[in-house]
């Protein structure tokens, strides 16, 4: 045979087939039917396929034997993964399936120079093929029919040119469960398949697909049909069986069935010619074949490319129809417009078929397309189902680029489908035909797009925008943007139109308010429409014929229903809805998905009957939209023309109106839309506004989120940004004006802001602070922020500025007046007087003169020139106003004069000049606070800081047009070359509740500023001066966060599982050191790169270590133990070399260190004491006028505190100078002093250079000796030998102690890392790094000094009672009294050994003079006692001996049959690695080594878990793929116990593995696991198969072999059950592969439904109810919103 396979693969020569025993025949076959090949020496031509090629096999049968000899030929190369075929002999084509590309294709043969091949290679299938297995040709009527795996359906296609040529068919769709094989009968109109799923079967169908004509042929004694051959001139049907492993005949009824051949090995593949069947062995890689007469079973074909699928080339296996009508399809294609179907139930003989997706109009007649749609949304696809056609396949559309979608709608006019991503931050749209590419219609200024709707008749498009909480309108092509609705809007959803009713709703699923609510097309007319008993409202849909609104909930598992003015709700559906998210409705049906089921439904939409599963199994679905495709219902004004507006028209209830989109307003014609040279902006009720210059216009509210009490405003007309102060937040803003890209640019400091102005030349915003008396600057962004004036100023309001003159304005009401000073904050001075209480304080630049409304009676508007001269009343209060003339905000515009009236809500104007001309142009904007004119002329001008910020790093300052400074941000110093600035190296830093400053103390600046960084509820700061950033302990966390002092970069730094008290910063070693109040330690962490953990400081006997100081020069680290010792430590940053420097303090509750003067200082009781860093000089600084201090601080020879009142205060380090630094700022809860070392003194430093070196710590410093060690090692490790490493400590036992550092000559004096518990403390240094001598209590000559450190008088010590802690004084006792302890060594030996002549003690204490002499009195008599103690032990030991054999015989008999711990003998679950145990039990050797075999097999399961975990855990349904309604747990009985290979389920596989076993002894030996034993578990998992799905076929050939008919070195099965045992060639150890390794040829494992693959497992019974993320489906349920696209402020992870 071998000889056979190898001439064969040769090409070409001819091999004689040794003749092997033959297979059993079933008795009582017949053979009577069957003719020999005519002729001496016949031949037959086989097709087979391997995976990468097509084949030809030329068999020849000799005479007189009828022996088979085979030359073989490659027609085709190059194939990707091929596995069915089948042939068209009449036409000459082969066709064949490509699994890789999801292709069928077919060729023509040649024959060339005598040689044949296959040419015009052509792809004929594509679409919608998963896991095509079998393959089959009907030669009547040029149709193509195969069974699908994956997607479990029977098609067919047109194999013709022309117009039929795509022309694709479902034809049965329905209970299948993994169909393989497919043969065809088109005399008799019947096609046979095999299916081997859960019921494994054979079935026949007319093969037009008729629901009617199924017939099952083959129910019982079945379990792996593979291949089916049909005899057409017997009508026999061959087939055979991969589990069973027989081949079997039946007739084509099914009726009269016996069996050929058993016992085979796996066979695949069959074929049929007259006299001979041939199949495929996939065990063993071989062809086979059966002669029918001789009843002979051979081995034709042994070769390393494994054969596939065979078939034989033979005319007369394609017989033309006898007569005219029997093949009725031929002529005119039977009359059908598609497709014309033969038929074994149709009367005619056939039928007509539409493609799939259209319906059939007529007998003959398919529509011209499909006509009901339904879109769907998969995440990463957009797919269309037609509902015309029952199989509803599933037909993906070219969308380009889809991350994460959403929503989708429909276009009847232009048939397209419209549909929002969240990923892309976009809304596309693309053909609904999949015709052409999809194009972005929405990029810019969108965040999260959830919903959307499209008006077909106003040509609008409308969408929800989650991120930005606003529902906006655009026209479908993308222009003339419009935001509708953007207050109240917590989580928008679905939204849906009735564009002939003029109204739109839209769902808000809002933790707190979920709601339905609906409006006018243009956002006005807003009414609530559902709020009660609602939680998340998902997808909304309408009925507008009977203007009725449904919505699904996906908390409450409903469908409702409710009239549109919200009254009449109804439940529609509330079974089996564990999930909804999309709906949609056309007709009289509900269609929705659902996320948990996975699935598609449908169901009336009146009573919820009639439910119909459009779709299951389907991943990540989210929205869908079911529409008759072109179907145009109702119309509105909007439709015709536009209504004749230029941009958007938006129909209402009664009337509809024309919109622009921002920055344009509407003429006065109230349809043309323009871009006006000016208008107002305003601000009242906390919105901001804008409003025609005219008064002919509606007033129109600028679209900002969360905009809360917007008060004083100013814009930078260039870059179209407004910028506000509010003062209930304290926050400023600025935004666009079209109301995106809202950022608040100072958020910390402001206590009343009154006023801000906005430096149109050198990009600056100024502002007041009216509480705080101050006047800031900073860049348009928030940065260099800078106080200008702090002293001489009350309450100051209402800035504007002048930057061409470099001149600021603003009034102060306690001094009634208006005052000005240059921008940079000199020369300050006032110019009015008696201004009347002054607000609205504006400036015309043309003339110079100054505006303002005064409040005080009489009202009215006042001018003056620039310098407070020529002041003139302008408009004033009369007595015809009789509601009273209050104008609060004033603005400039042309000629005139405009104000906002308080009282009144009225907007007026005047001549500037005269204030004649007093009209009114708007009303109804009741409490204007600022009012300005909005054009291009308003800021105008240049001067020096206009271009490239004056050359400044920071600030540029206006002192006019020639002049201009350079300015700093407070605190920092401007340098030498007055452009650029320094900041501060030492100051204060203190944390309010939820903000910082910074303190520097004797500066020319404001001492006291804010910074730029925001936490909550803050306990502890720290700051590390080299890289600016600022550390705080969160008490919500409690977390440890940091971010740069400048406010960016926030993030949290360390989340800890404890509480942090407090902290300090290692600035050279880069290590935060950080102490923990429950488990009262102190740990240390990386400060750089990955912040990690690298231990805990050694605090020796500290209880309660809280407050921490740390002197990064020296290297020590001091804290405070707030436990009994009441006291202060210092030590190295390791925690070596501890000195407890003092106690019994009075409640420490605070420590600073200054490093400049090395000393420490610390709040007790009610009074700050100091002393030095060695515990010396102490005394009393503070003891009088000071209550419970909370934190110190010390800087440049000053103490600084916070105690319980809402100030800062300092003294010098002498007790004198004594002053409050920081006034009434409450909530101070931390303050750290900030000293930045010289930078030389840094560089120079033993640990700057030594840091890289170090592993861990660094504790080397310039006052250590040479001989000290540099580098340590937290708590627990220990120094390696290179003395810069640190690793585990060694195990020494409760009795030695573990040096810290090795021994650098251990490898010569042996290990001396462990050392006896006796030589700690006692005064030799044993340990390499004297460690052992650290730390050690001074004990008195009398006394004994303890392991644990304290010392006990001598004579307590062996007394039989504890008094060590650690209870060393009685661990170092001998166990009998009578014993010799030796001193020195504390070896104990026996009182015969003492002073008997030999040394036994190391220093020969044992045979001392003076100790003989006390002992010789002693030893008088033995002892009778002891001979009784021993007998009374033998006897004991004995009772001991018996009592045990008697249990293990008793249990070793009778405890495996009672259910007992014992692995049964065929428990493989049990015994993995012993699969054929005795027959006896536990062997001898088992019971002997029980114990060692249970720690061996613990220790060898735990290094197997990761193989046998997914396995282990693994449910039926998992498998099956079965929804969570219809699956429970016997729903697989009848399923196969390992599926069957296939070429689809094995591609891409690895290779063959060489069959080298190993007993588990080997194992055992090298301290290695074995390999995992085959899947034991119902099902495993498929992630182990190396069958890839449809998601990651890029990715095939990769894999590594597997299969369920193989051994553990095969590697593990992912079949459902394992026990192949010697059925189907389960033991690998035979056959003809048992001593060869094939590379090319994967050995085939079982194969898993294709879609489990896809769906990366179903979920477990209780799964979560929702999304989260955008790699899976399902997530952690706590919180589940049921959205895939949260707002990532909100939390949902």
């Amino acid at each position: 045979t071998a000889a056979a396979g190898a001439g064969g693969t040769a090409g070409g020569t001819l091999a004689t087939i040794v003749p092997a025993e033959p297979a059993a025949a079933a008795p009582g076959t017949n053979t009577a039917y069957y003719s020999s090949p005519s002729g001496p020496s016949s031949s037959m031509l086989l097709l087979f396929t391997t995976y990468y090629d097509l084949r030809l096999l030329n068999v020849s049968v000799h005479q007189p034997d009828h022996t088979l000899g085979y030359t073989m030929d490659v027609l085709l190369k190059d194939l990707n993964e091929a596995s069915a075929m089948d042939f068209y002999y009449e036409r000459g084509l082969v066709c064949w399936t490509e699994n890789t590309l999801e292709a069928i294709k077919c060729g023509s043969t040649q024959v060339a120079n005598g040689t044949r091949t296959v040419t015009n290679k052509t792809t004929v299938i594509t679409d919608g093929l998963d896991k095509p297995e079998g393959l089959a040709i009907d030669w009547y009527t040029d149709k193509l029919y195969w069974t699908d795996g994956g997607s479990n359906r029977i098609e067919v296609a047109q194999l013709g040119t022309g117009g039929r040529h795509h022309q694709q068919k479902v034809l049965i769709w329905s209970d299948l469960d993994q169909p393989r094989a497919i043969a065809l009968v088109p005399e008799r109109r019947y096609m046979i398949w095999t299916d081997w799923g859960e019921s494994p079967k054979i079935e026949r169908a007319s093969m037009d697909g008729d629901p009617q004509s199924r017939t099952v042929l083959v129910n019982d004694r079945i379990f792996w049909p593979n291949g089916l051959a049909v005899d057409l001139m017997q009508e026999l049907v061959y087939w055979v069986d991969g589990n069973q492993r027989f081949l079997d005949v039946m007739d084509l009824d099914g009726s009269n069935r016996r069996t050929l051949v058993r016992n085979l090995d796996y066979p695949y593949s069959l074929t049929f010619t007259p006299r001979y069947l041939f199949w495929t062995d996939w065990h063993n890689g071989t062809l086979h074949y059966y002669d029918i007469e001789l009843d002979r079973h051979r081995e034709l074909l042994s070769n390393t490319q494994v054969p596939i699928t065979v078939h034989a080339w033979d005319a007369s296996l394609q017989p033309a129809a006898k007569t005219a009508t029997g093949n009725p399809c031929r002529r005119n294609n039977g009359n059908c417009s598609h497709l014309c179907l033969l038929s074994s139930t149709n009367p005619a003989g056939y039928s007509c078929a539409c493609p799939t997706g259209i319906k059939l109009l007529t007998a003959t007649q398919c529509a011209e397309g499909p006509q009901d749609m339904l879109f769907v949304v998969q995440r990463s696809q957009i797919n269309r189902i037609s509902l015309d056609s029952p199989d509803y396949s599933v037909v993906p559309l070219p969308c380009g680029k889809v991350r994460y979608a959403i929503a989708i709608d429909y276009d009847p006019v232009e048939n397209n489908i419209y549909w929002s991503d969240k990923e892309e931050s976009a809304i596309k749209r693309a053909p609904a035909d999949g015709s052409g590419p999809a194009e972005e219609i929405v990029t810019a200024e969108i965040q999260d797009p959830d919903g959307l709707a499209v008006d077909w008749l106003a040509r609008n498009l409308y969408w929800t925008d989650t991120g930005t909480d606003r529902i906006q309108v655009c026209r479908l092509d993308g222009t003339f943007r419009r935001v509708l609705i953007y207050d109240n809007l917590v989580e928008p959803r679905a939204i849906a139109l009735a564009p002939t009713l003029g109204w739109m709703f839209w769902s808000d699923w809002g933790e707190k308010d979920p709601k339905i609510e609906r409006a006018s097309l243009d956002g006005t007319e807003r009414v609530l429409i559902v709020s009660q008993n609602l939680f998340w409202p998902n997808g909304i849909a309408l009925d507008v014929a009977a203007r009725k609104i449904y919505w699904c909930d996906a908390k409450a598992d409903k469908i409702e229903v409710v009239n549109m003015d919200g009254s009449g709700r109804n439940t529609i559906l509330s079974d089996n809805l564990p999930h909804v998210f999309g709906l949609s409705l056309l007709g009289d049906y509900l269609y929705w998905t659902d996320w948990q089921r996975r699935s598609i439904d449908r169901a009336n939409k009146l009573t919820g009957t009639d439910r119909v599963t459009i779709g299951e199994n389907i991943a990540e679905l989210m929205g869908l939209k079911v529409a008759r495709l072109r179907e145009q219902q109702g119309t509105n004004p909007c439709a015709v023309n536009n209504g004749g507006c230029s941009q958007l028209c938006l129909n209402r209830p009664r009337d509809y109106v024309c919109r622009c989109q921002l920055d344009y307003e509407l003429g006065r014609d109230n349809k043309t839309c323009f871009v006006p040279p000016a208008f107002l902006l305003f601000s009242n009720h906390g919105n901001i506004g804008r409003i025609s210059i005219d008064s002919h216009n509606h007033t129109d509210y600028a679209p900002f989120r969360s905009v809360i009490d917007a008060h004083y405003l100013d814009v930078d007309v260039a870059d179209r940004r407004l910028y506000w102060v509010s003062q209930k937040q304290k926050y400023i803003s600025r935004a666009y004006i079209n109301g995106s890209d809202v950022q608040r640019i100072v958020e910390t400091g402001l206590m009343q802001p009154e006023g801000i102005a906005v430096d149109w030349l050198a990009h600056n915003v100024y502002w007041t602070d009216a509480d705080a008396r101050r006047i800031e600057v900073a860049r348009l962004d928030g940065g260099s922020r800078r106080i200008l004036i702090w002293k001489g100023i009350e309450e100051p309001k209402n800035l504007i500025l002048e930057p061409r003159k470099g001149l600021m304005y603003w009034t102060e009401w306690p001094s009634d007046s208006i005052r000005r000073a240059a921008m940079d904050g000199s020369e300050l001075m006032t110019i009015i007087s008696g201004t009347n209480h002054a607000i609205g304080l504006t400036l015309d630049p043309d003339t110079r003169r100054l505006y303002w409304a005064r409040q005080s009676s009489p009202t009215g508007i006042e001018s003056a020139d620039w310098d407070g001269k020529r002041r003139t009343r302008l408009v004033m209060a009369d007595s015809g106003d009789s509601n009273g003339f209050v104008p609060a905000a004033v603005t400039i515009y042309q000629d005139w004069v405009y104000w906002a009236d308080w009282t009144t809500g009225e907007i007026g104007r005047a001549n500037k000049s005269t204030g004649e001309n007093r009209t009114i142009v708007h009303t109804n904007l009741r409490y204007t606070y600022s009012l300005l004119a909005f054009h291009q002329g308003r800021q105008s001008g240049s001067n020096q800081c206009r271009t490239n910020n004056g050359g400044c790093t920071h600030l540029c300052l206006a002192l006019g047009q020639r002049k201009m400074t350079c300015a700093c941000p407070t605190h920092y110093t401007l340098n030498a070359n007055r452009v650029s600035c320094t900041p501060p190296r030492n100051y204060i830093i203190f944390s309010q509740r939820n903000s910082f400053g910074r303190f520097v103390p004797n500066t020319a600046d404001s001492p006291d500023i804010p910074l730029p960084v925001t936490g909550k509820n803050i306990r502890a700061v720290e700051y590390d001066v080299l890289t600016r950033h600022i550390y705080w302990i969160d008490g919500r966390g409690p977390v440890i966060r940091r971010a740069f002092d400048n406010g960016t970069n926030a993030k949290v730094s360390i989340n800890p599982t404890s509480s942090p008290f407090d902290m300090a910063i290692d600035p050279i070693g880069r290590l935060l050191f950080w102490s923990c109040s429950h488990t009262n330690t102190i740990n240390i962490t990386t400060l750089d790169g990955n912040i990690i953990s690298i231990g805990n400081v050694d605090t020796g006997r500290t209880e309660k270590p809280r407050s921490l100081a740390l002197h990064p020069m020296k290297r020590l680290l001091f804290w405070t133990d707030v436990g009994a010792a009441q006291s202060i430590t210092r030590a190295k940053l390791d925690g070596s070399q501890r000195v407890e420097l003092i106690t019994k303090l009075e409640g420490i509750q605070a420590l600073a260190l200054d490093p400049q003067l090395n000393r420490l200082f610390y709040a007790h009781g009610k009074r700050i004491d100091t002393m030095d860093i060695n515990g010396q000089n102490v005394r009393t600084l503070v003891a009088e006028h000071i209550s419970m201090v909370s934190s110190i601080a010390a800087l440049d020879g000053f103490i600084y505190w916070l105690d319980e009142r809402p100030v800062m205060e300092r003294i010098s380090v002498n007790g004198d100078n004594r002053r409050v630094e920081i006034h009434k700022n409450p909530h101070m809860t931390d303050i750290v002093a900030v000293w930045t070392p010289d930078e030389r003194t840094l560089r120079n430093h033993t640990c700057n250079t030594a840091r890289a070196e170090c592993s861990h710590i660094c504790i080397g410093s310039p006052d250590d000796l040479p001989s000290e060690h540099v580098c340590a090692c937290p708590q627990g490790l220990m120094l390696l030998k290179d003395r810069r490493s640190c690793g585990e400590q060694p195990i020494c036992g409760p009795d030695h102690f573990t040096c810290a550092a090795p021994n650098e000559l251990s490898d010569r004096d042996g290990n001396k890392e462990c050392i006896p518990s006796s030589w700690r403390c006692d005064g030799q240094k044993d340990c390499p790094d004297r460690s052992d001598e650290m730390d050690c209590p001074t004990c008195r000559g009398d006394q004994f000094k303890c392991q644990s450190g304290e010392c006990i008088e001598k004579h307590l010590v062996c007394d039989g009672t504890t008094q060590c802690r650690d209870g060393y004084d009685e661990a170092v006792c001998c166990k009998h009294p009578e014993d010799f302890q030796c001193p020195t060594s504390k070896v104990c030996i026996s009182f015969h050994n003492v002073c008997d002549g030999d040394e036994h003690c190391a220093r020969g204490e044992d045979e001392a003079p003076e100790l003989c002499s006390e002992y010789s009195n002693r030893r008088m008599a033995p002892n009778s006692n002891k001979i009784t103690l021993l007998i009374v032990v033998v006897v004991a030991v004995a009772i001991v001996f018996v009592v045990v054999y008697l249990l293990q015989t008793f249990r070793t008999r009778f405890g495996a049959g009672a259910g007992g711990m014992e692995p049964k003998e065929c428990d493989q679950a049990a015994a993995p690695l012993s699969p054929g145990g005795g027959a006896g039990g536990l062997n001898k050797n088992i019971r002997v080594s029980k114990l060692t075999s249970v720690a061996e097999a613990v220790r060898m399961s735990t290094l197997n878990s990761r193989s046998s975990a997914i396995s282990s855990a693994y449910d039926r349904k998992h498998i099956t793929g079965a929804s969570s309604s219809d699956t429970n747990g016997s729903s697989l009985i009848g399923y196969p116990l390992n599926p069957p290979p296939s070429p689809a389920t094995t591609a891409g596989s690895a290779g063959r593995y060489c069959n080298s076993y190993h007993p588990y002894k080997h194992y055992k030996i090298i301290n290695q696991p074995p390999p995992p034993t085959p899947c034991s578990t119902d099902a495993c998992d498929e992630s182990d198969s190396n069958y890839t799905s449809k998601s990651n076929r890029s990715q095939r050939g990769h894999g590594s072999g597997t299969g369920g008919g193989t051994s553990s070195s095969l590697g593990s099965g992912s079949g459902r059950h394992a026990h192949i045992g010697g059925n189907s060639g389960g033991s690998n150890g035979g056959g003809k592969y048992k001593d060869r390794c094939y590379d090319p040829e994967p050995y085939p494992p079982p194969p898993t439904p294709h879609y489990h693959s896809d769906i990366g497992g179903m979920l477990p019974e209780s799964c979560p109810p929702s999304p989260s993320s955008r790699s899976s489906t399902y997530f952690s349920p706590l919180p589940p919103p049921p959205s895939p696209v949260p707002s990532p402020s909100r939390g949902f992870s």
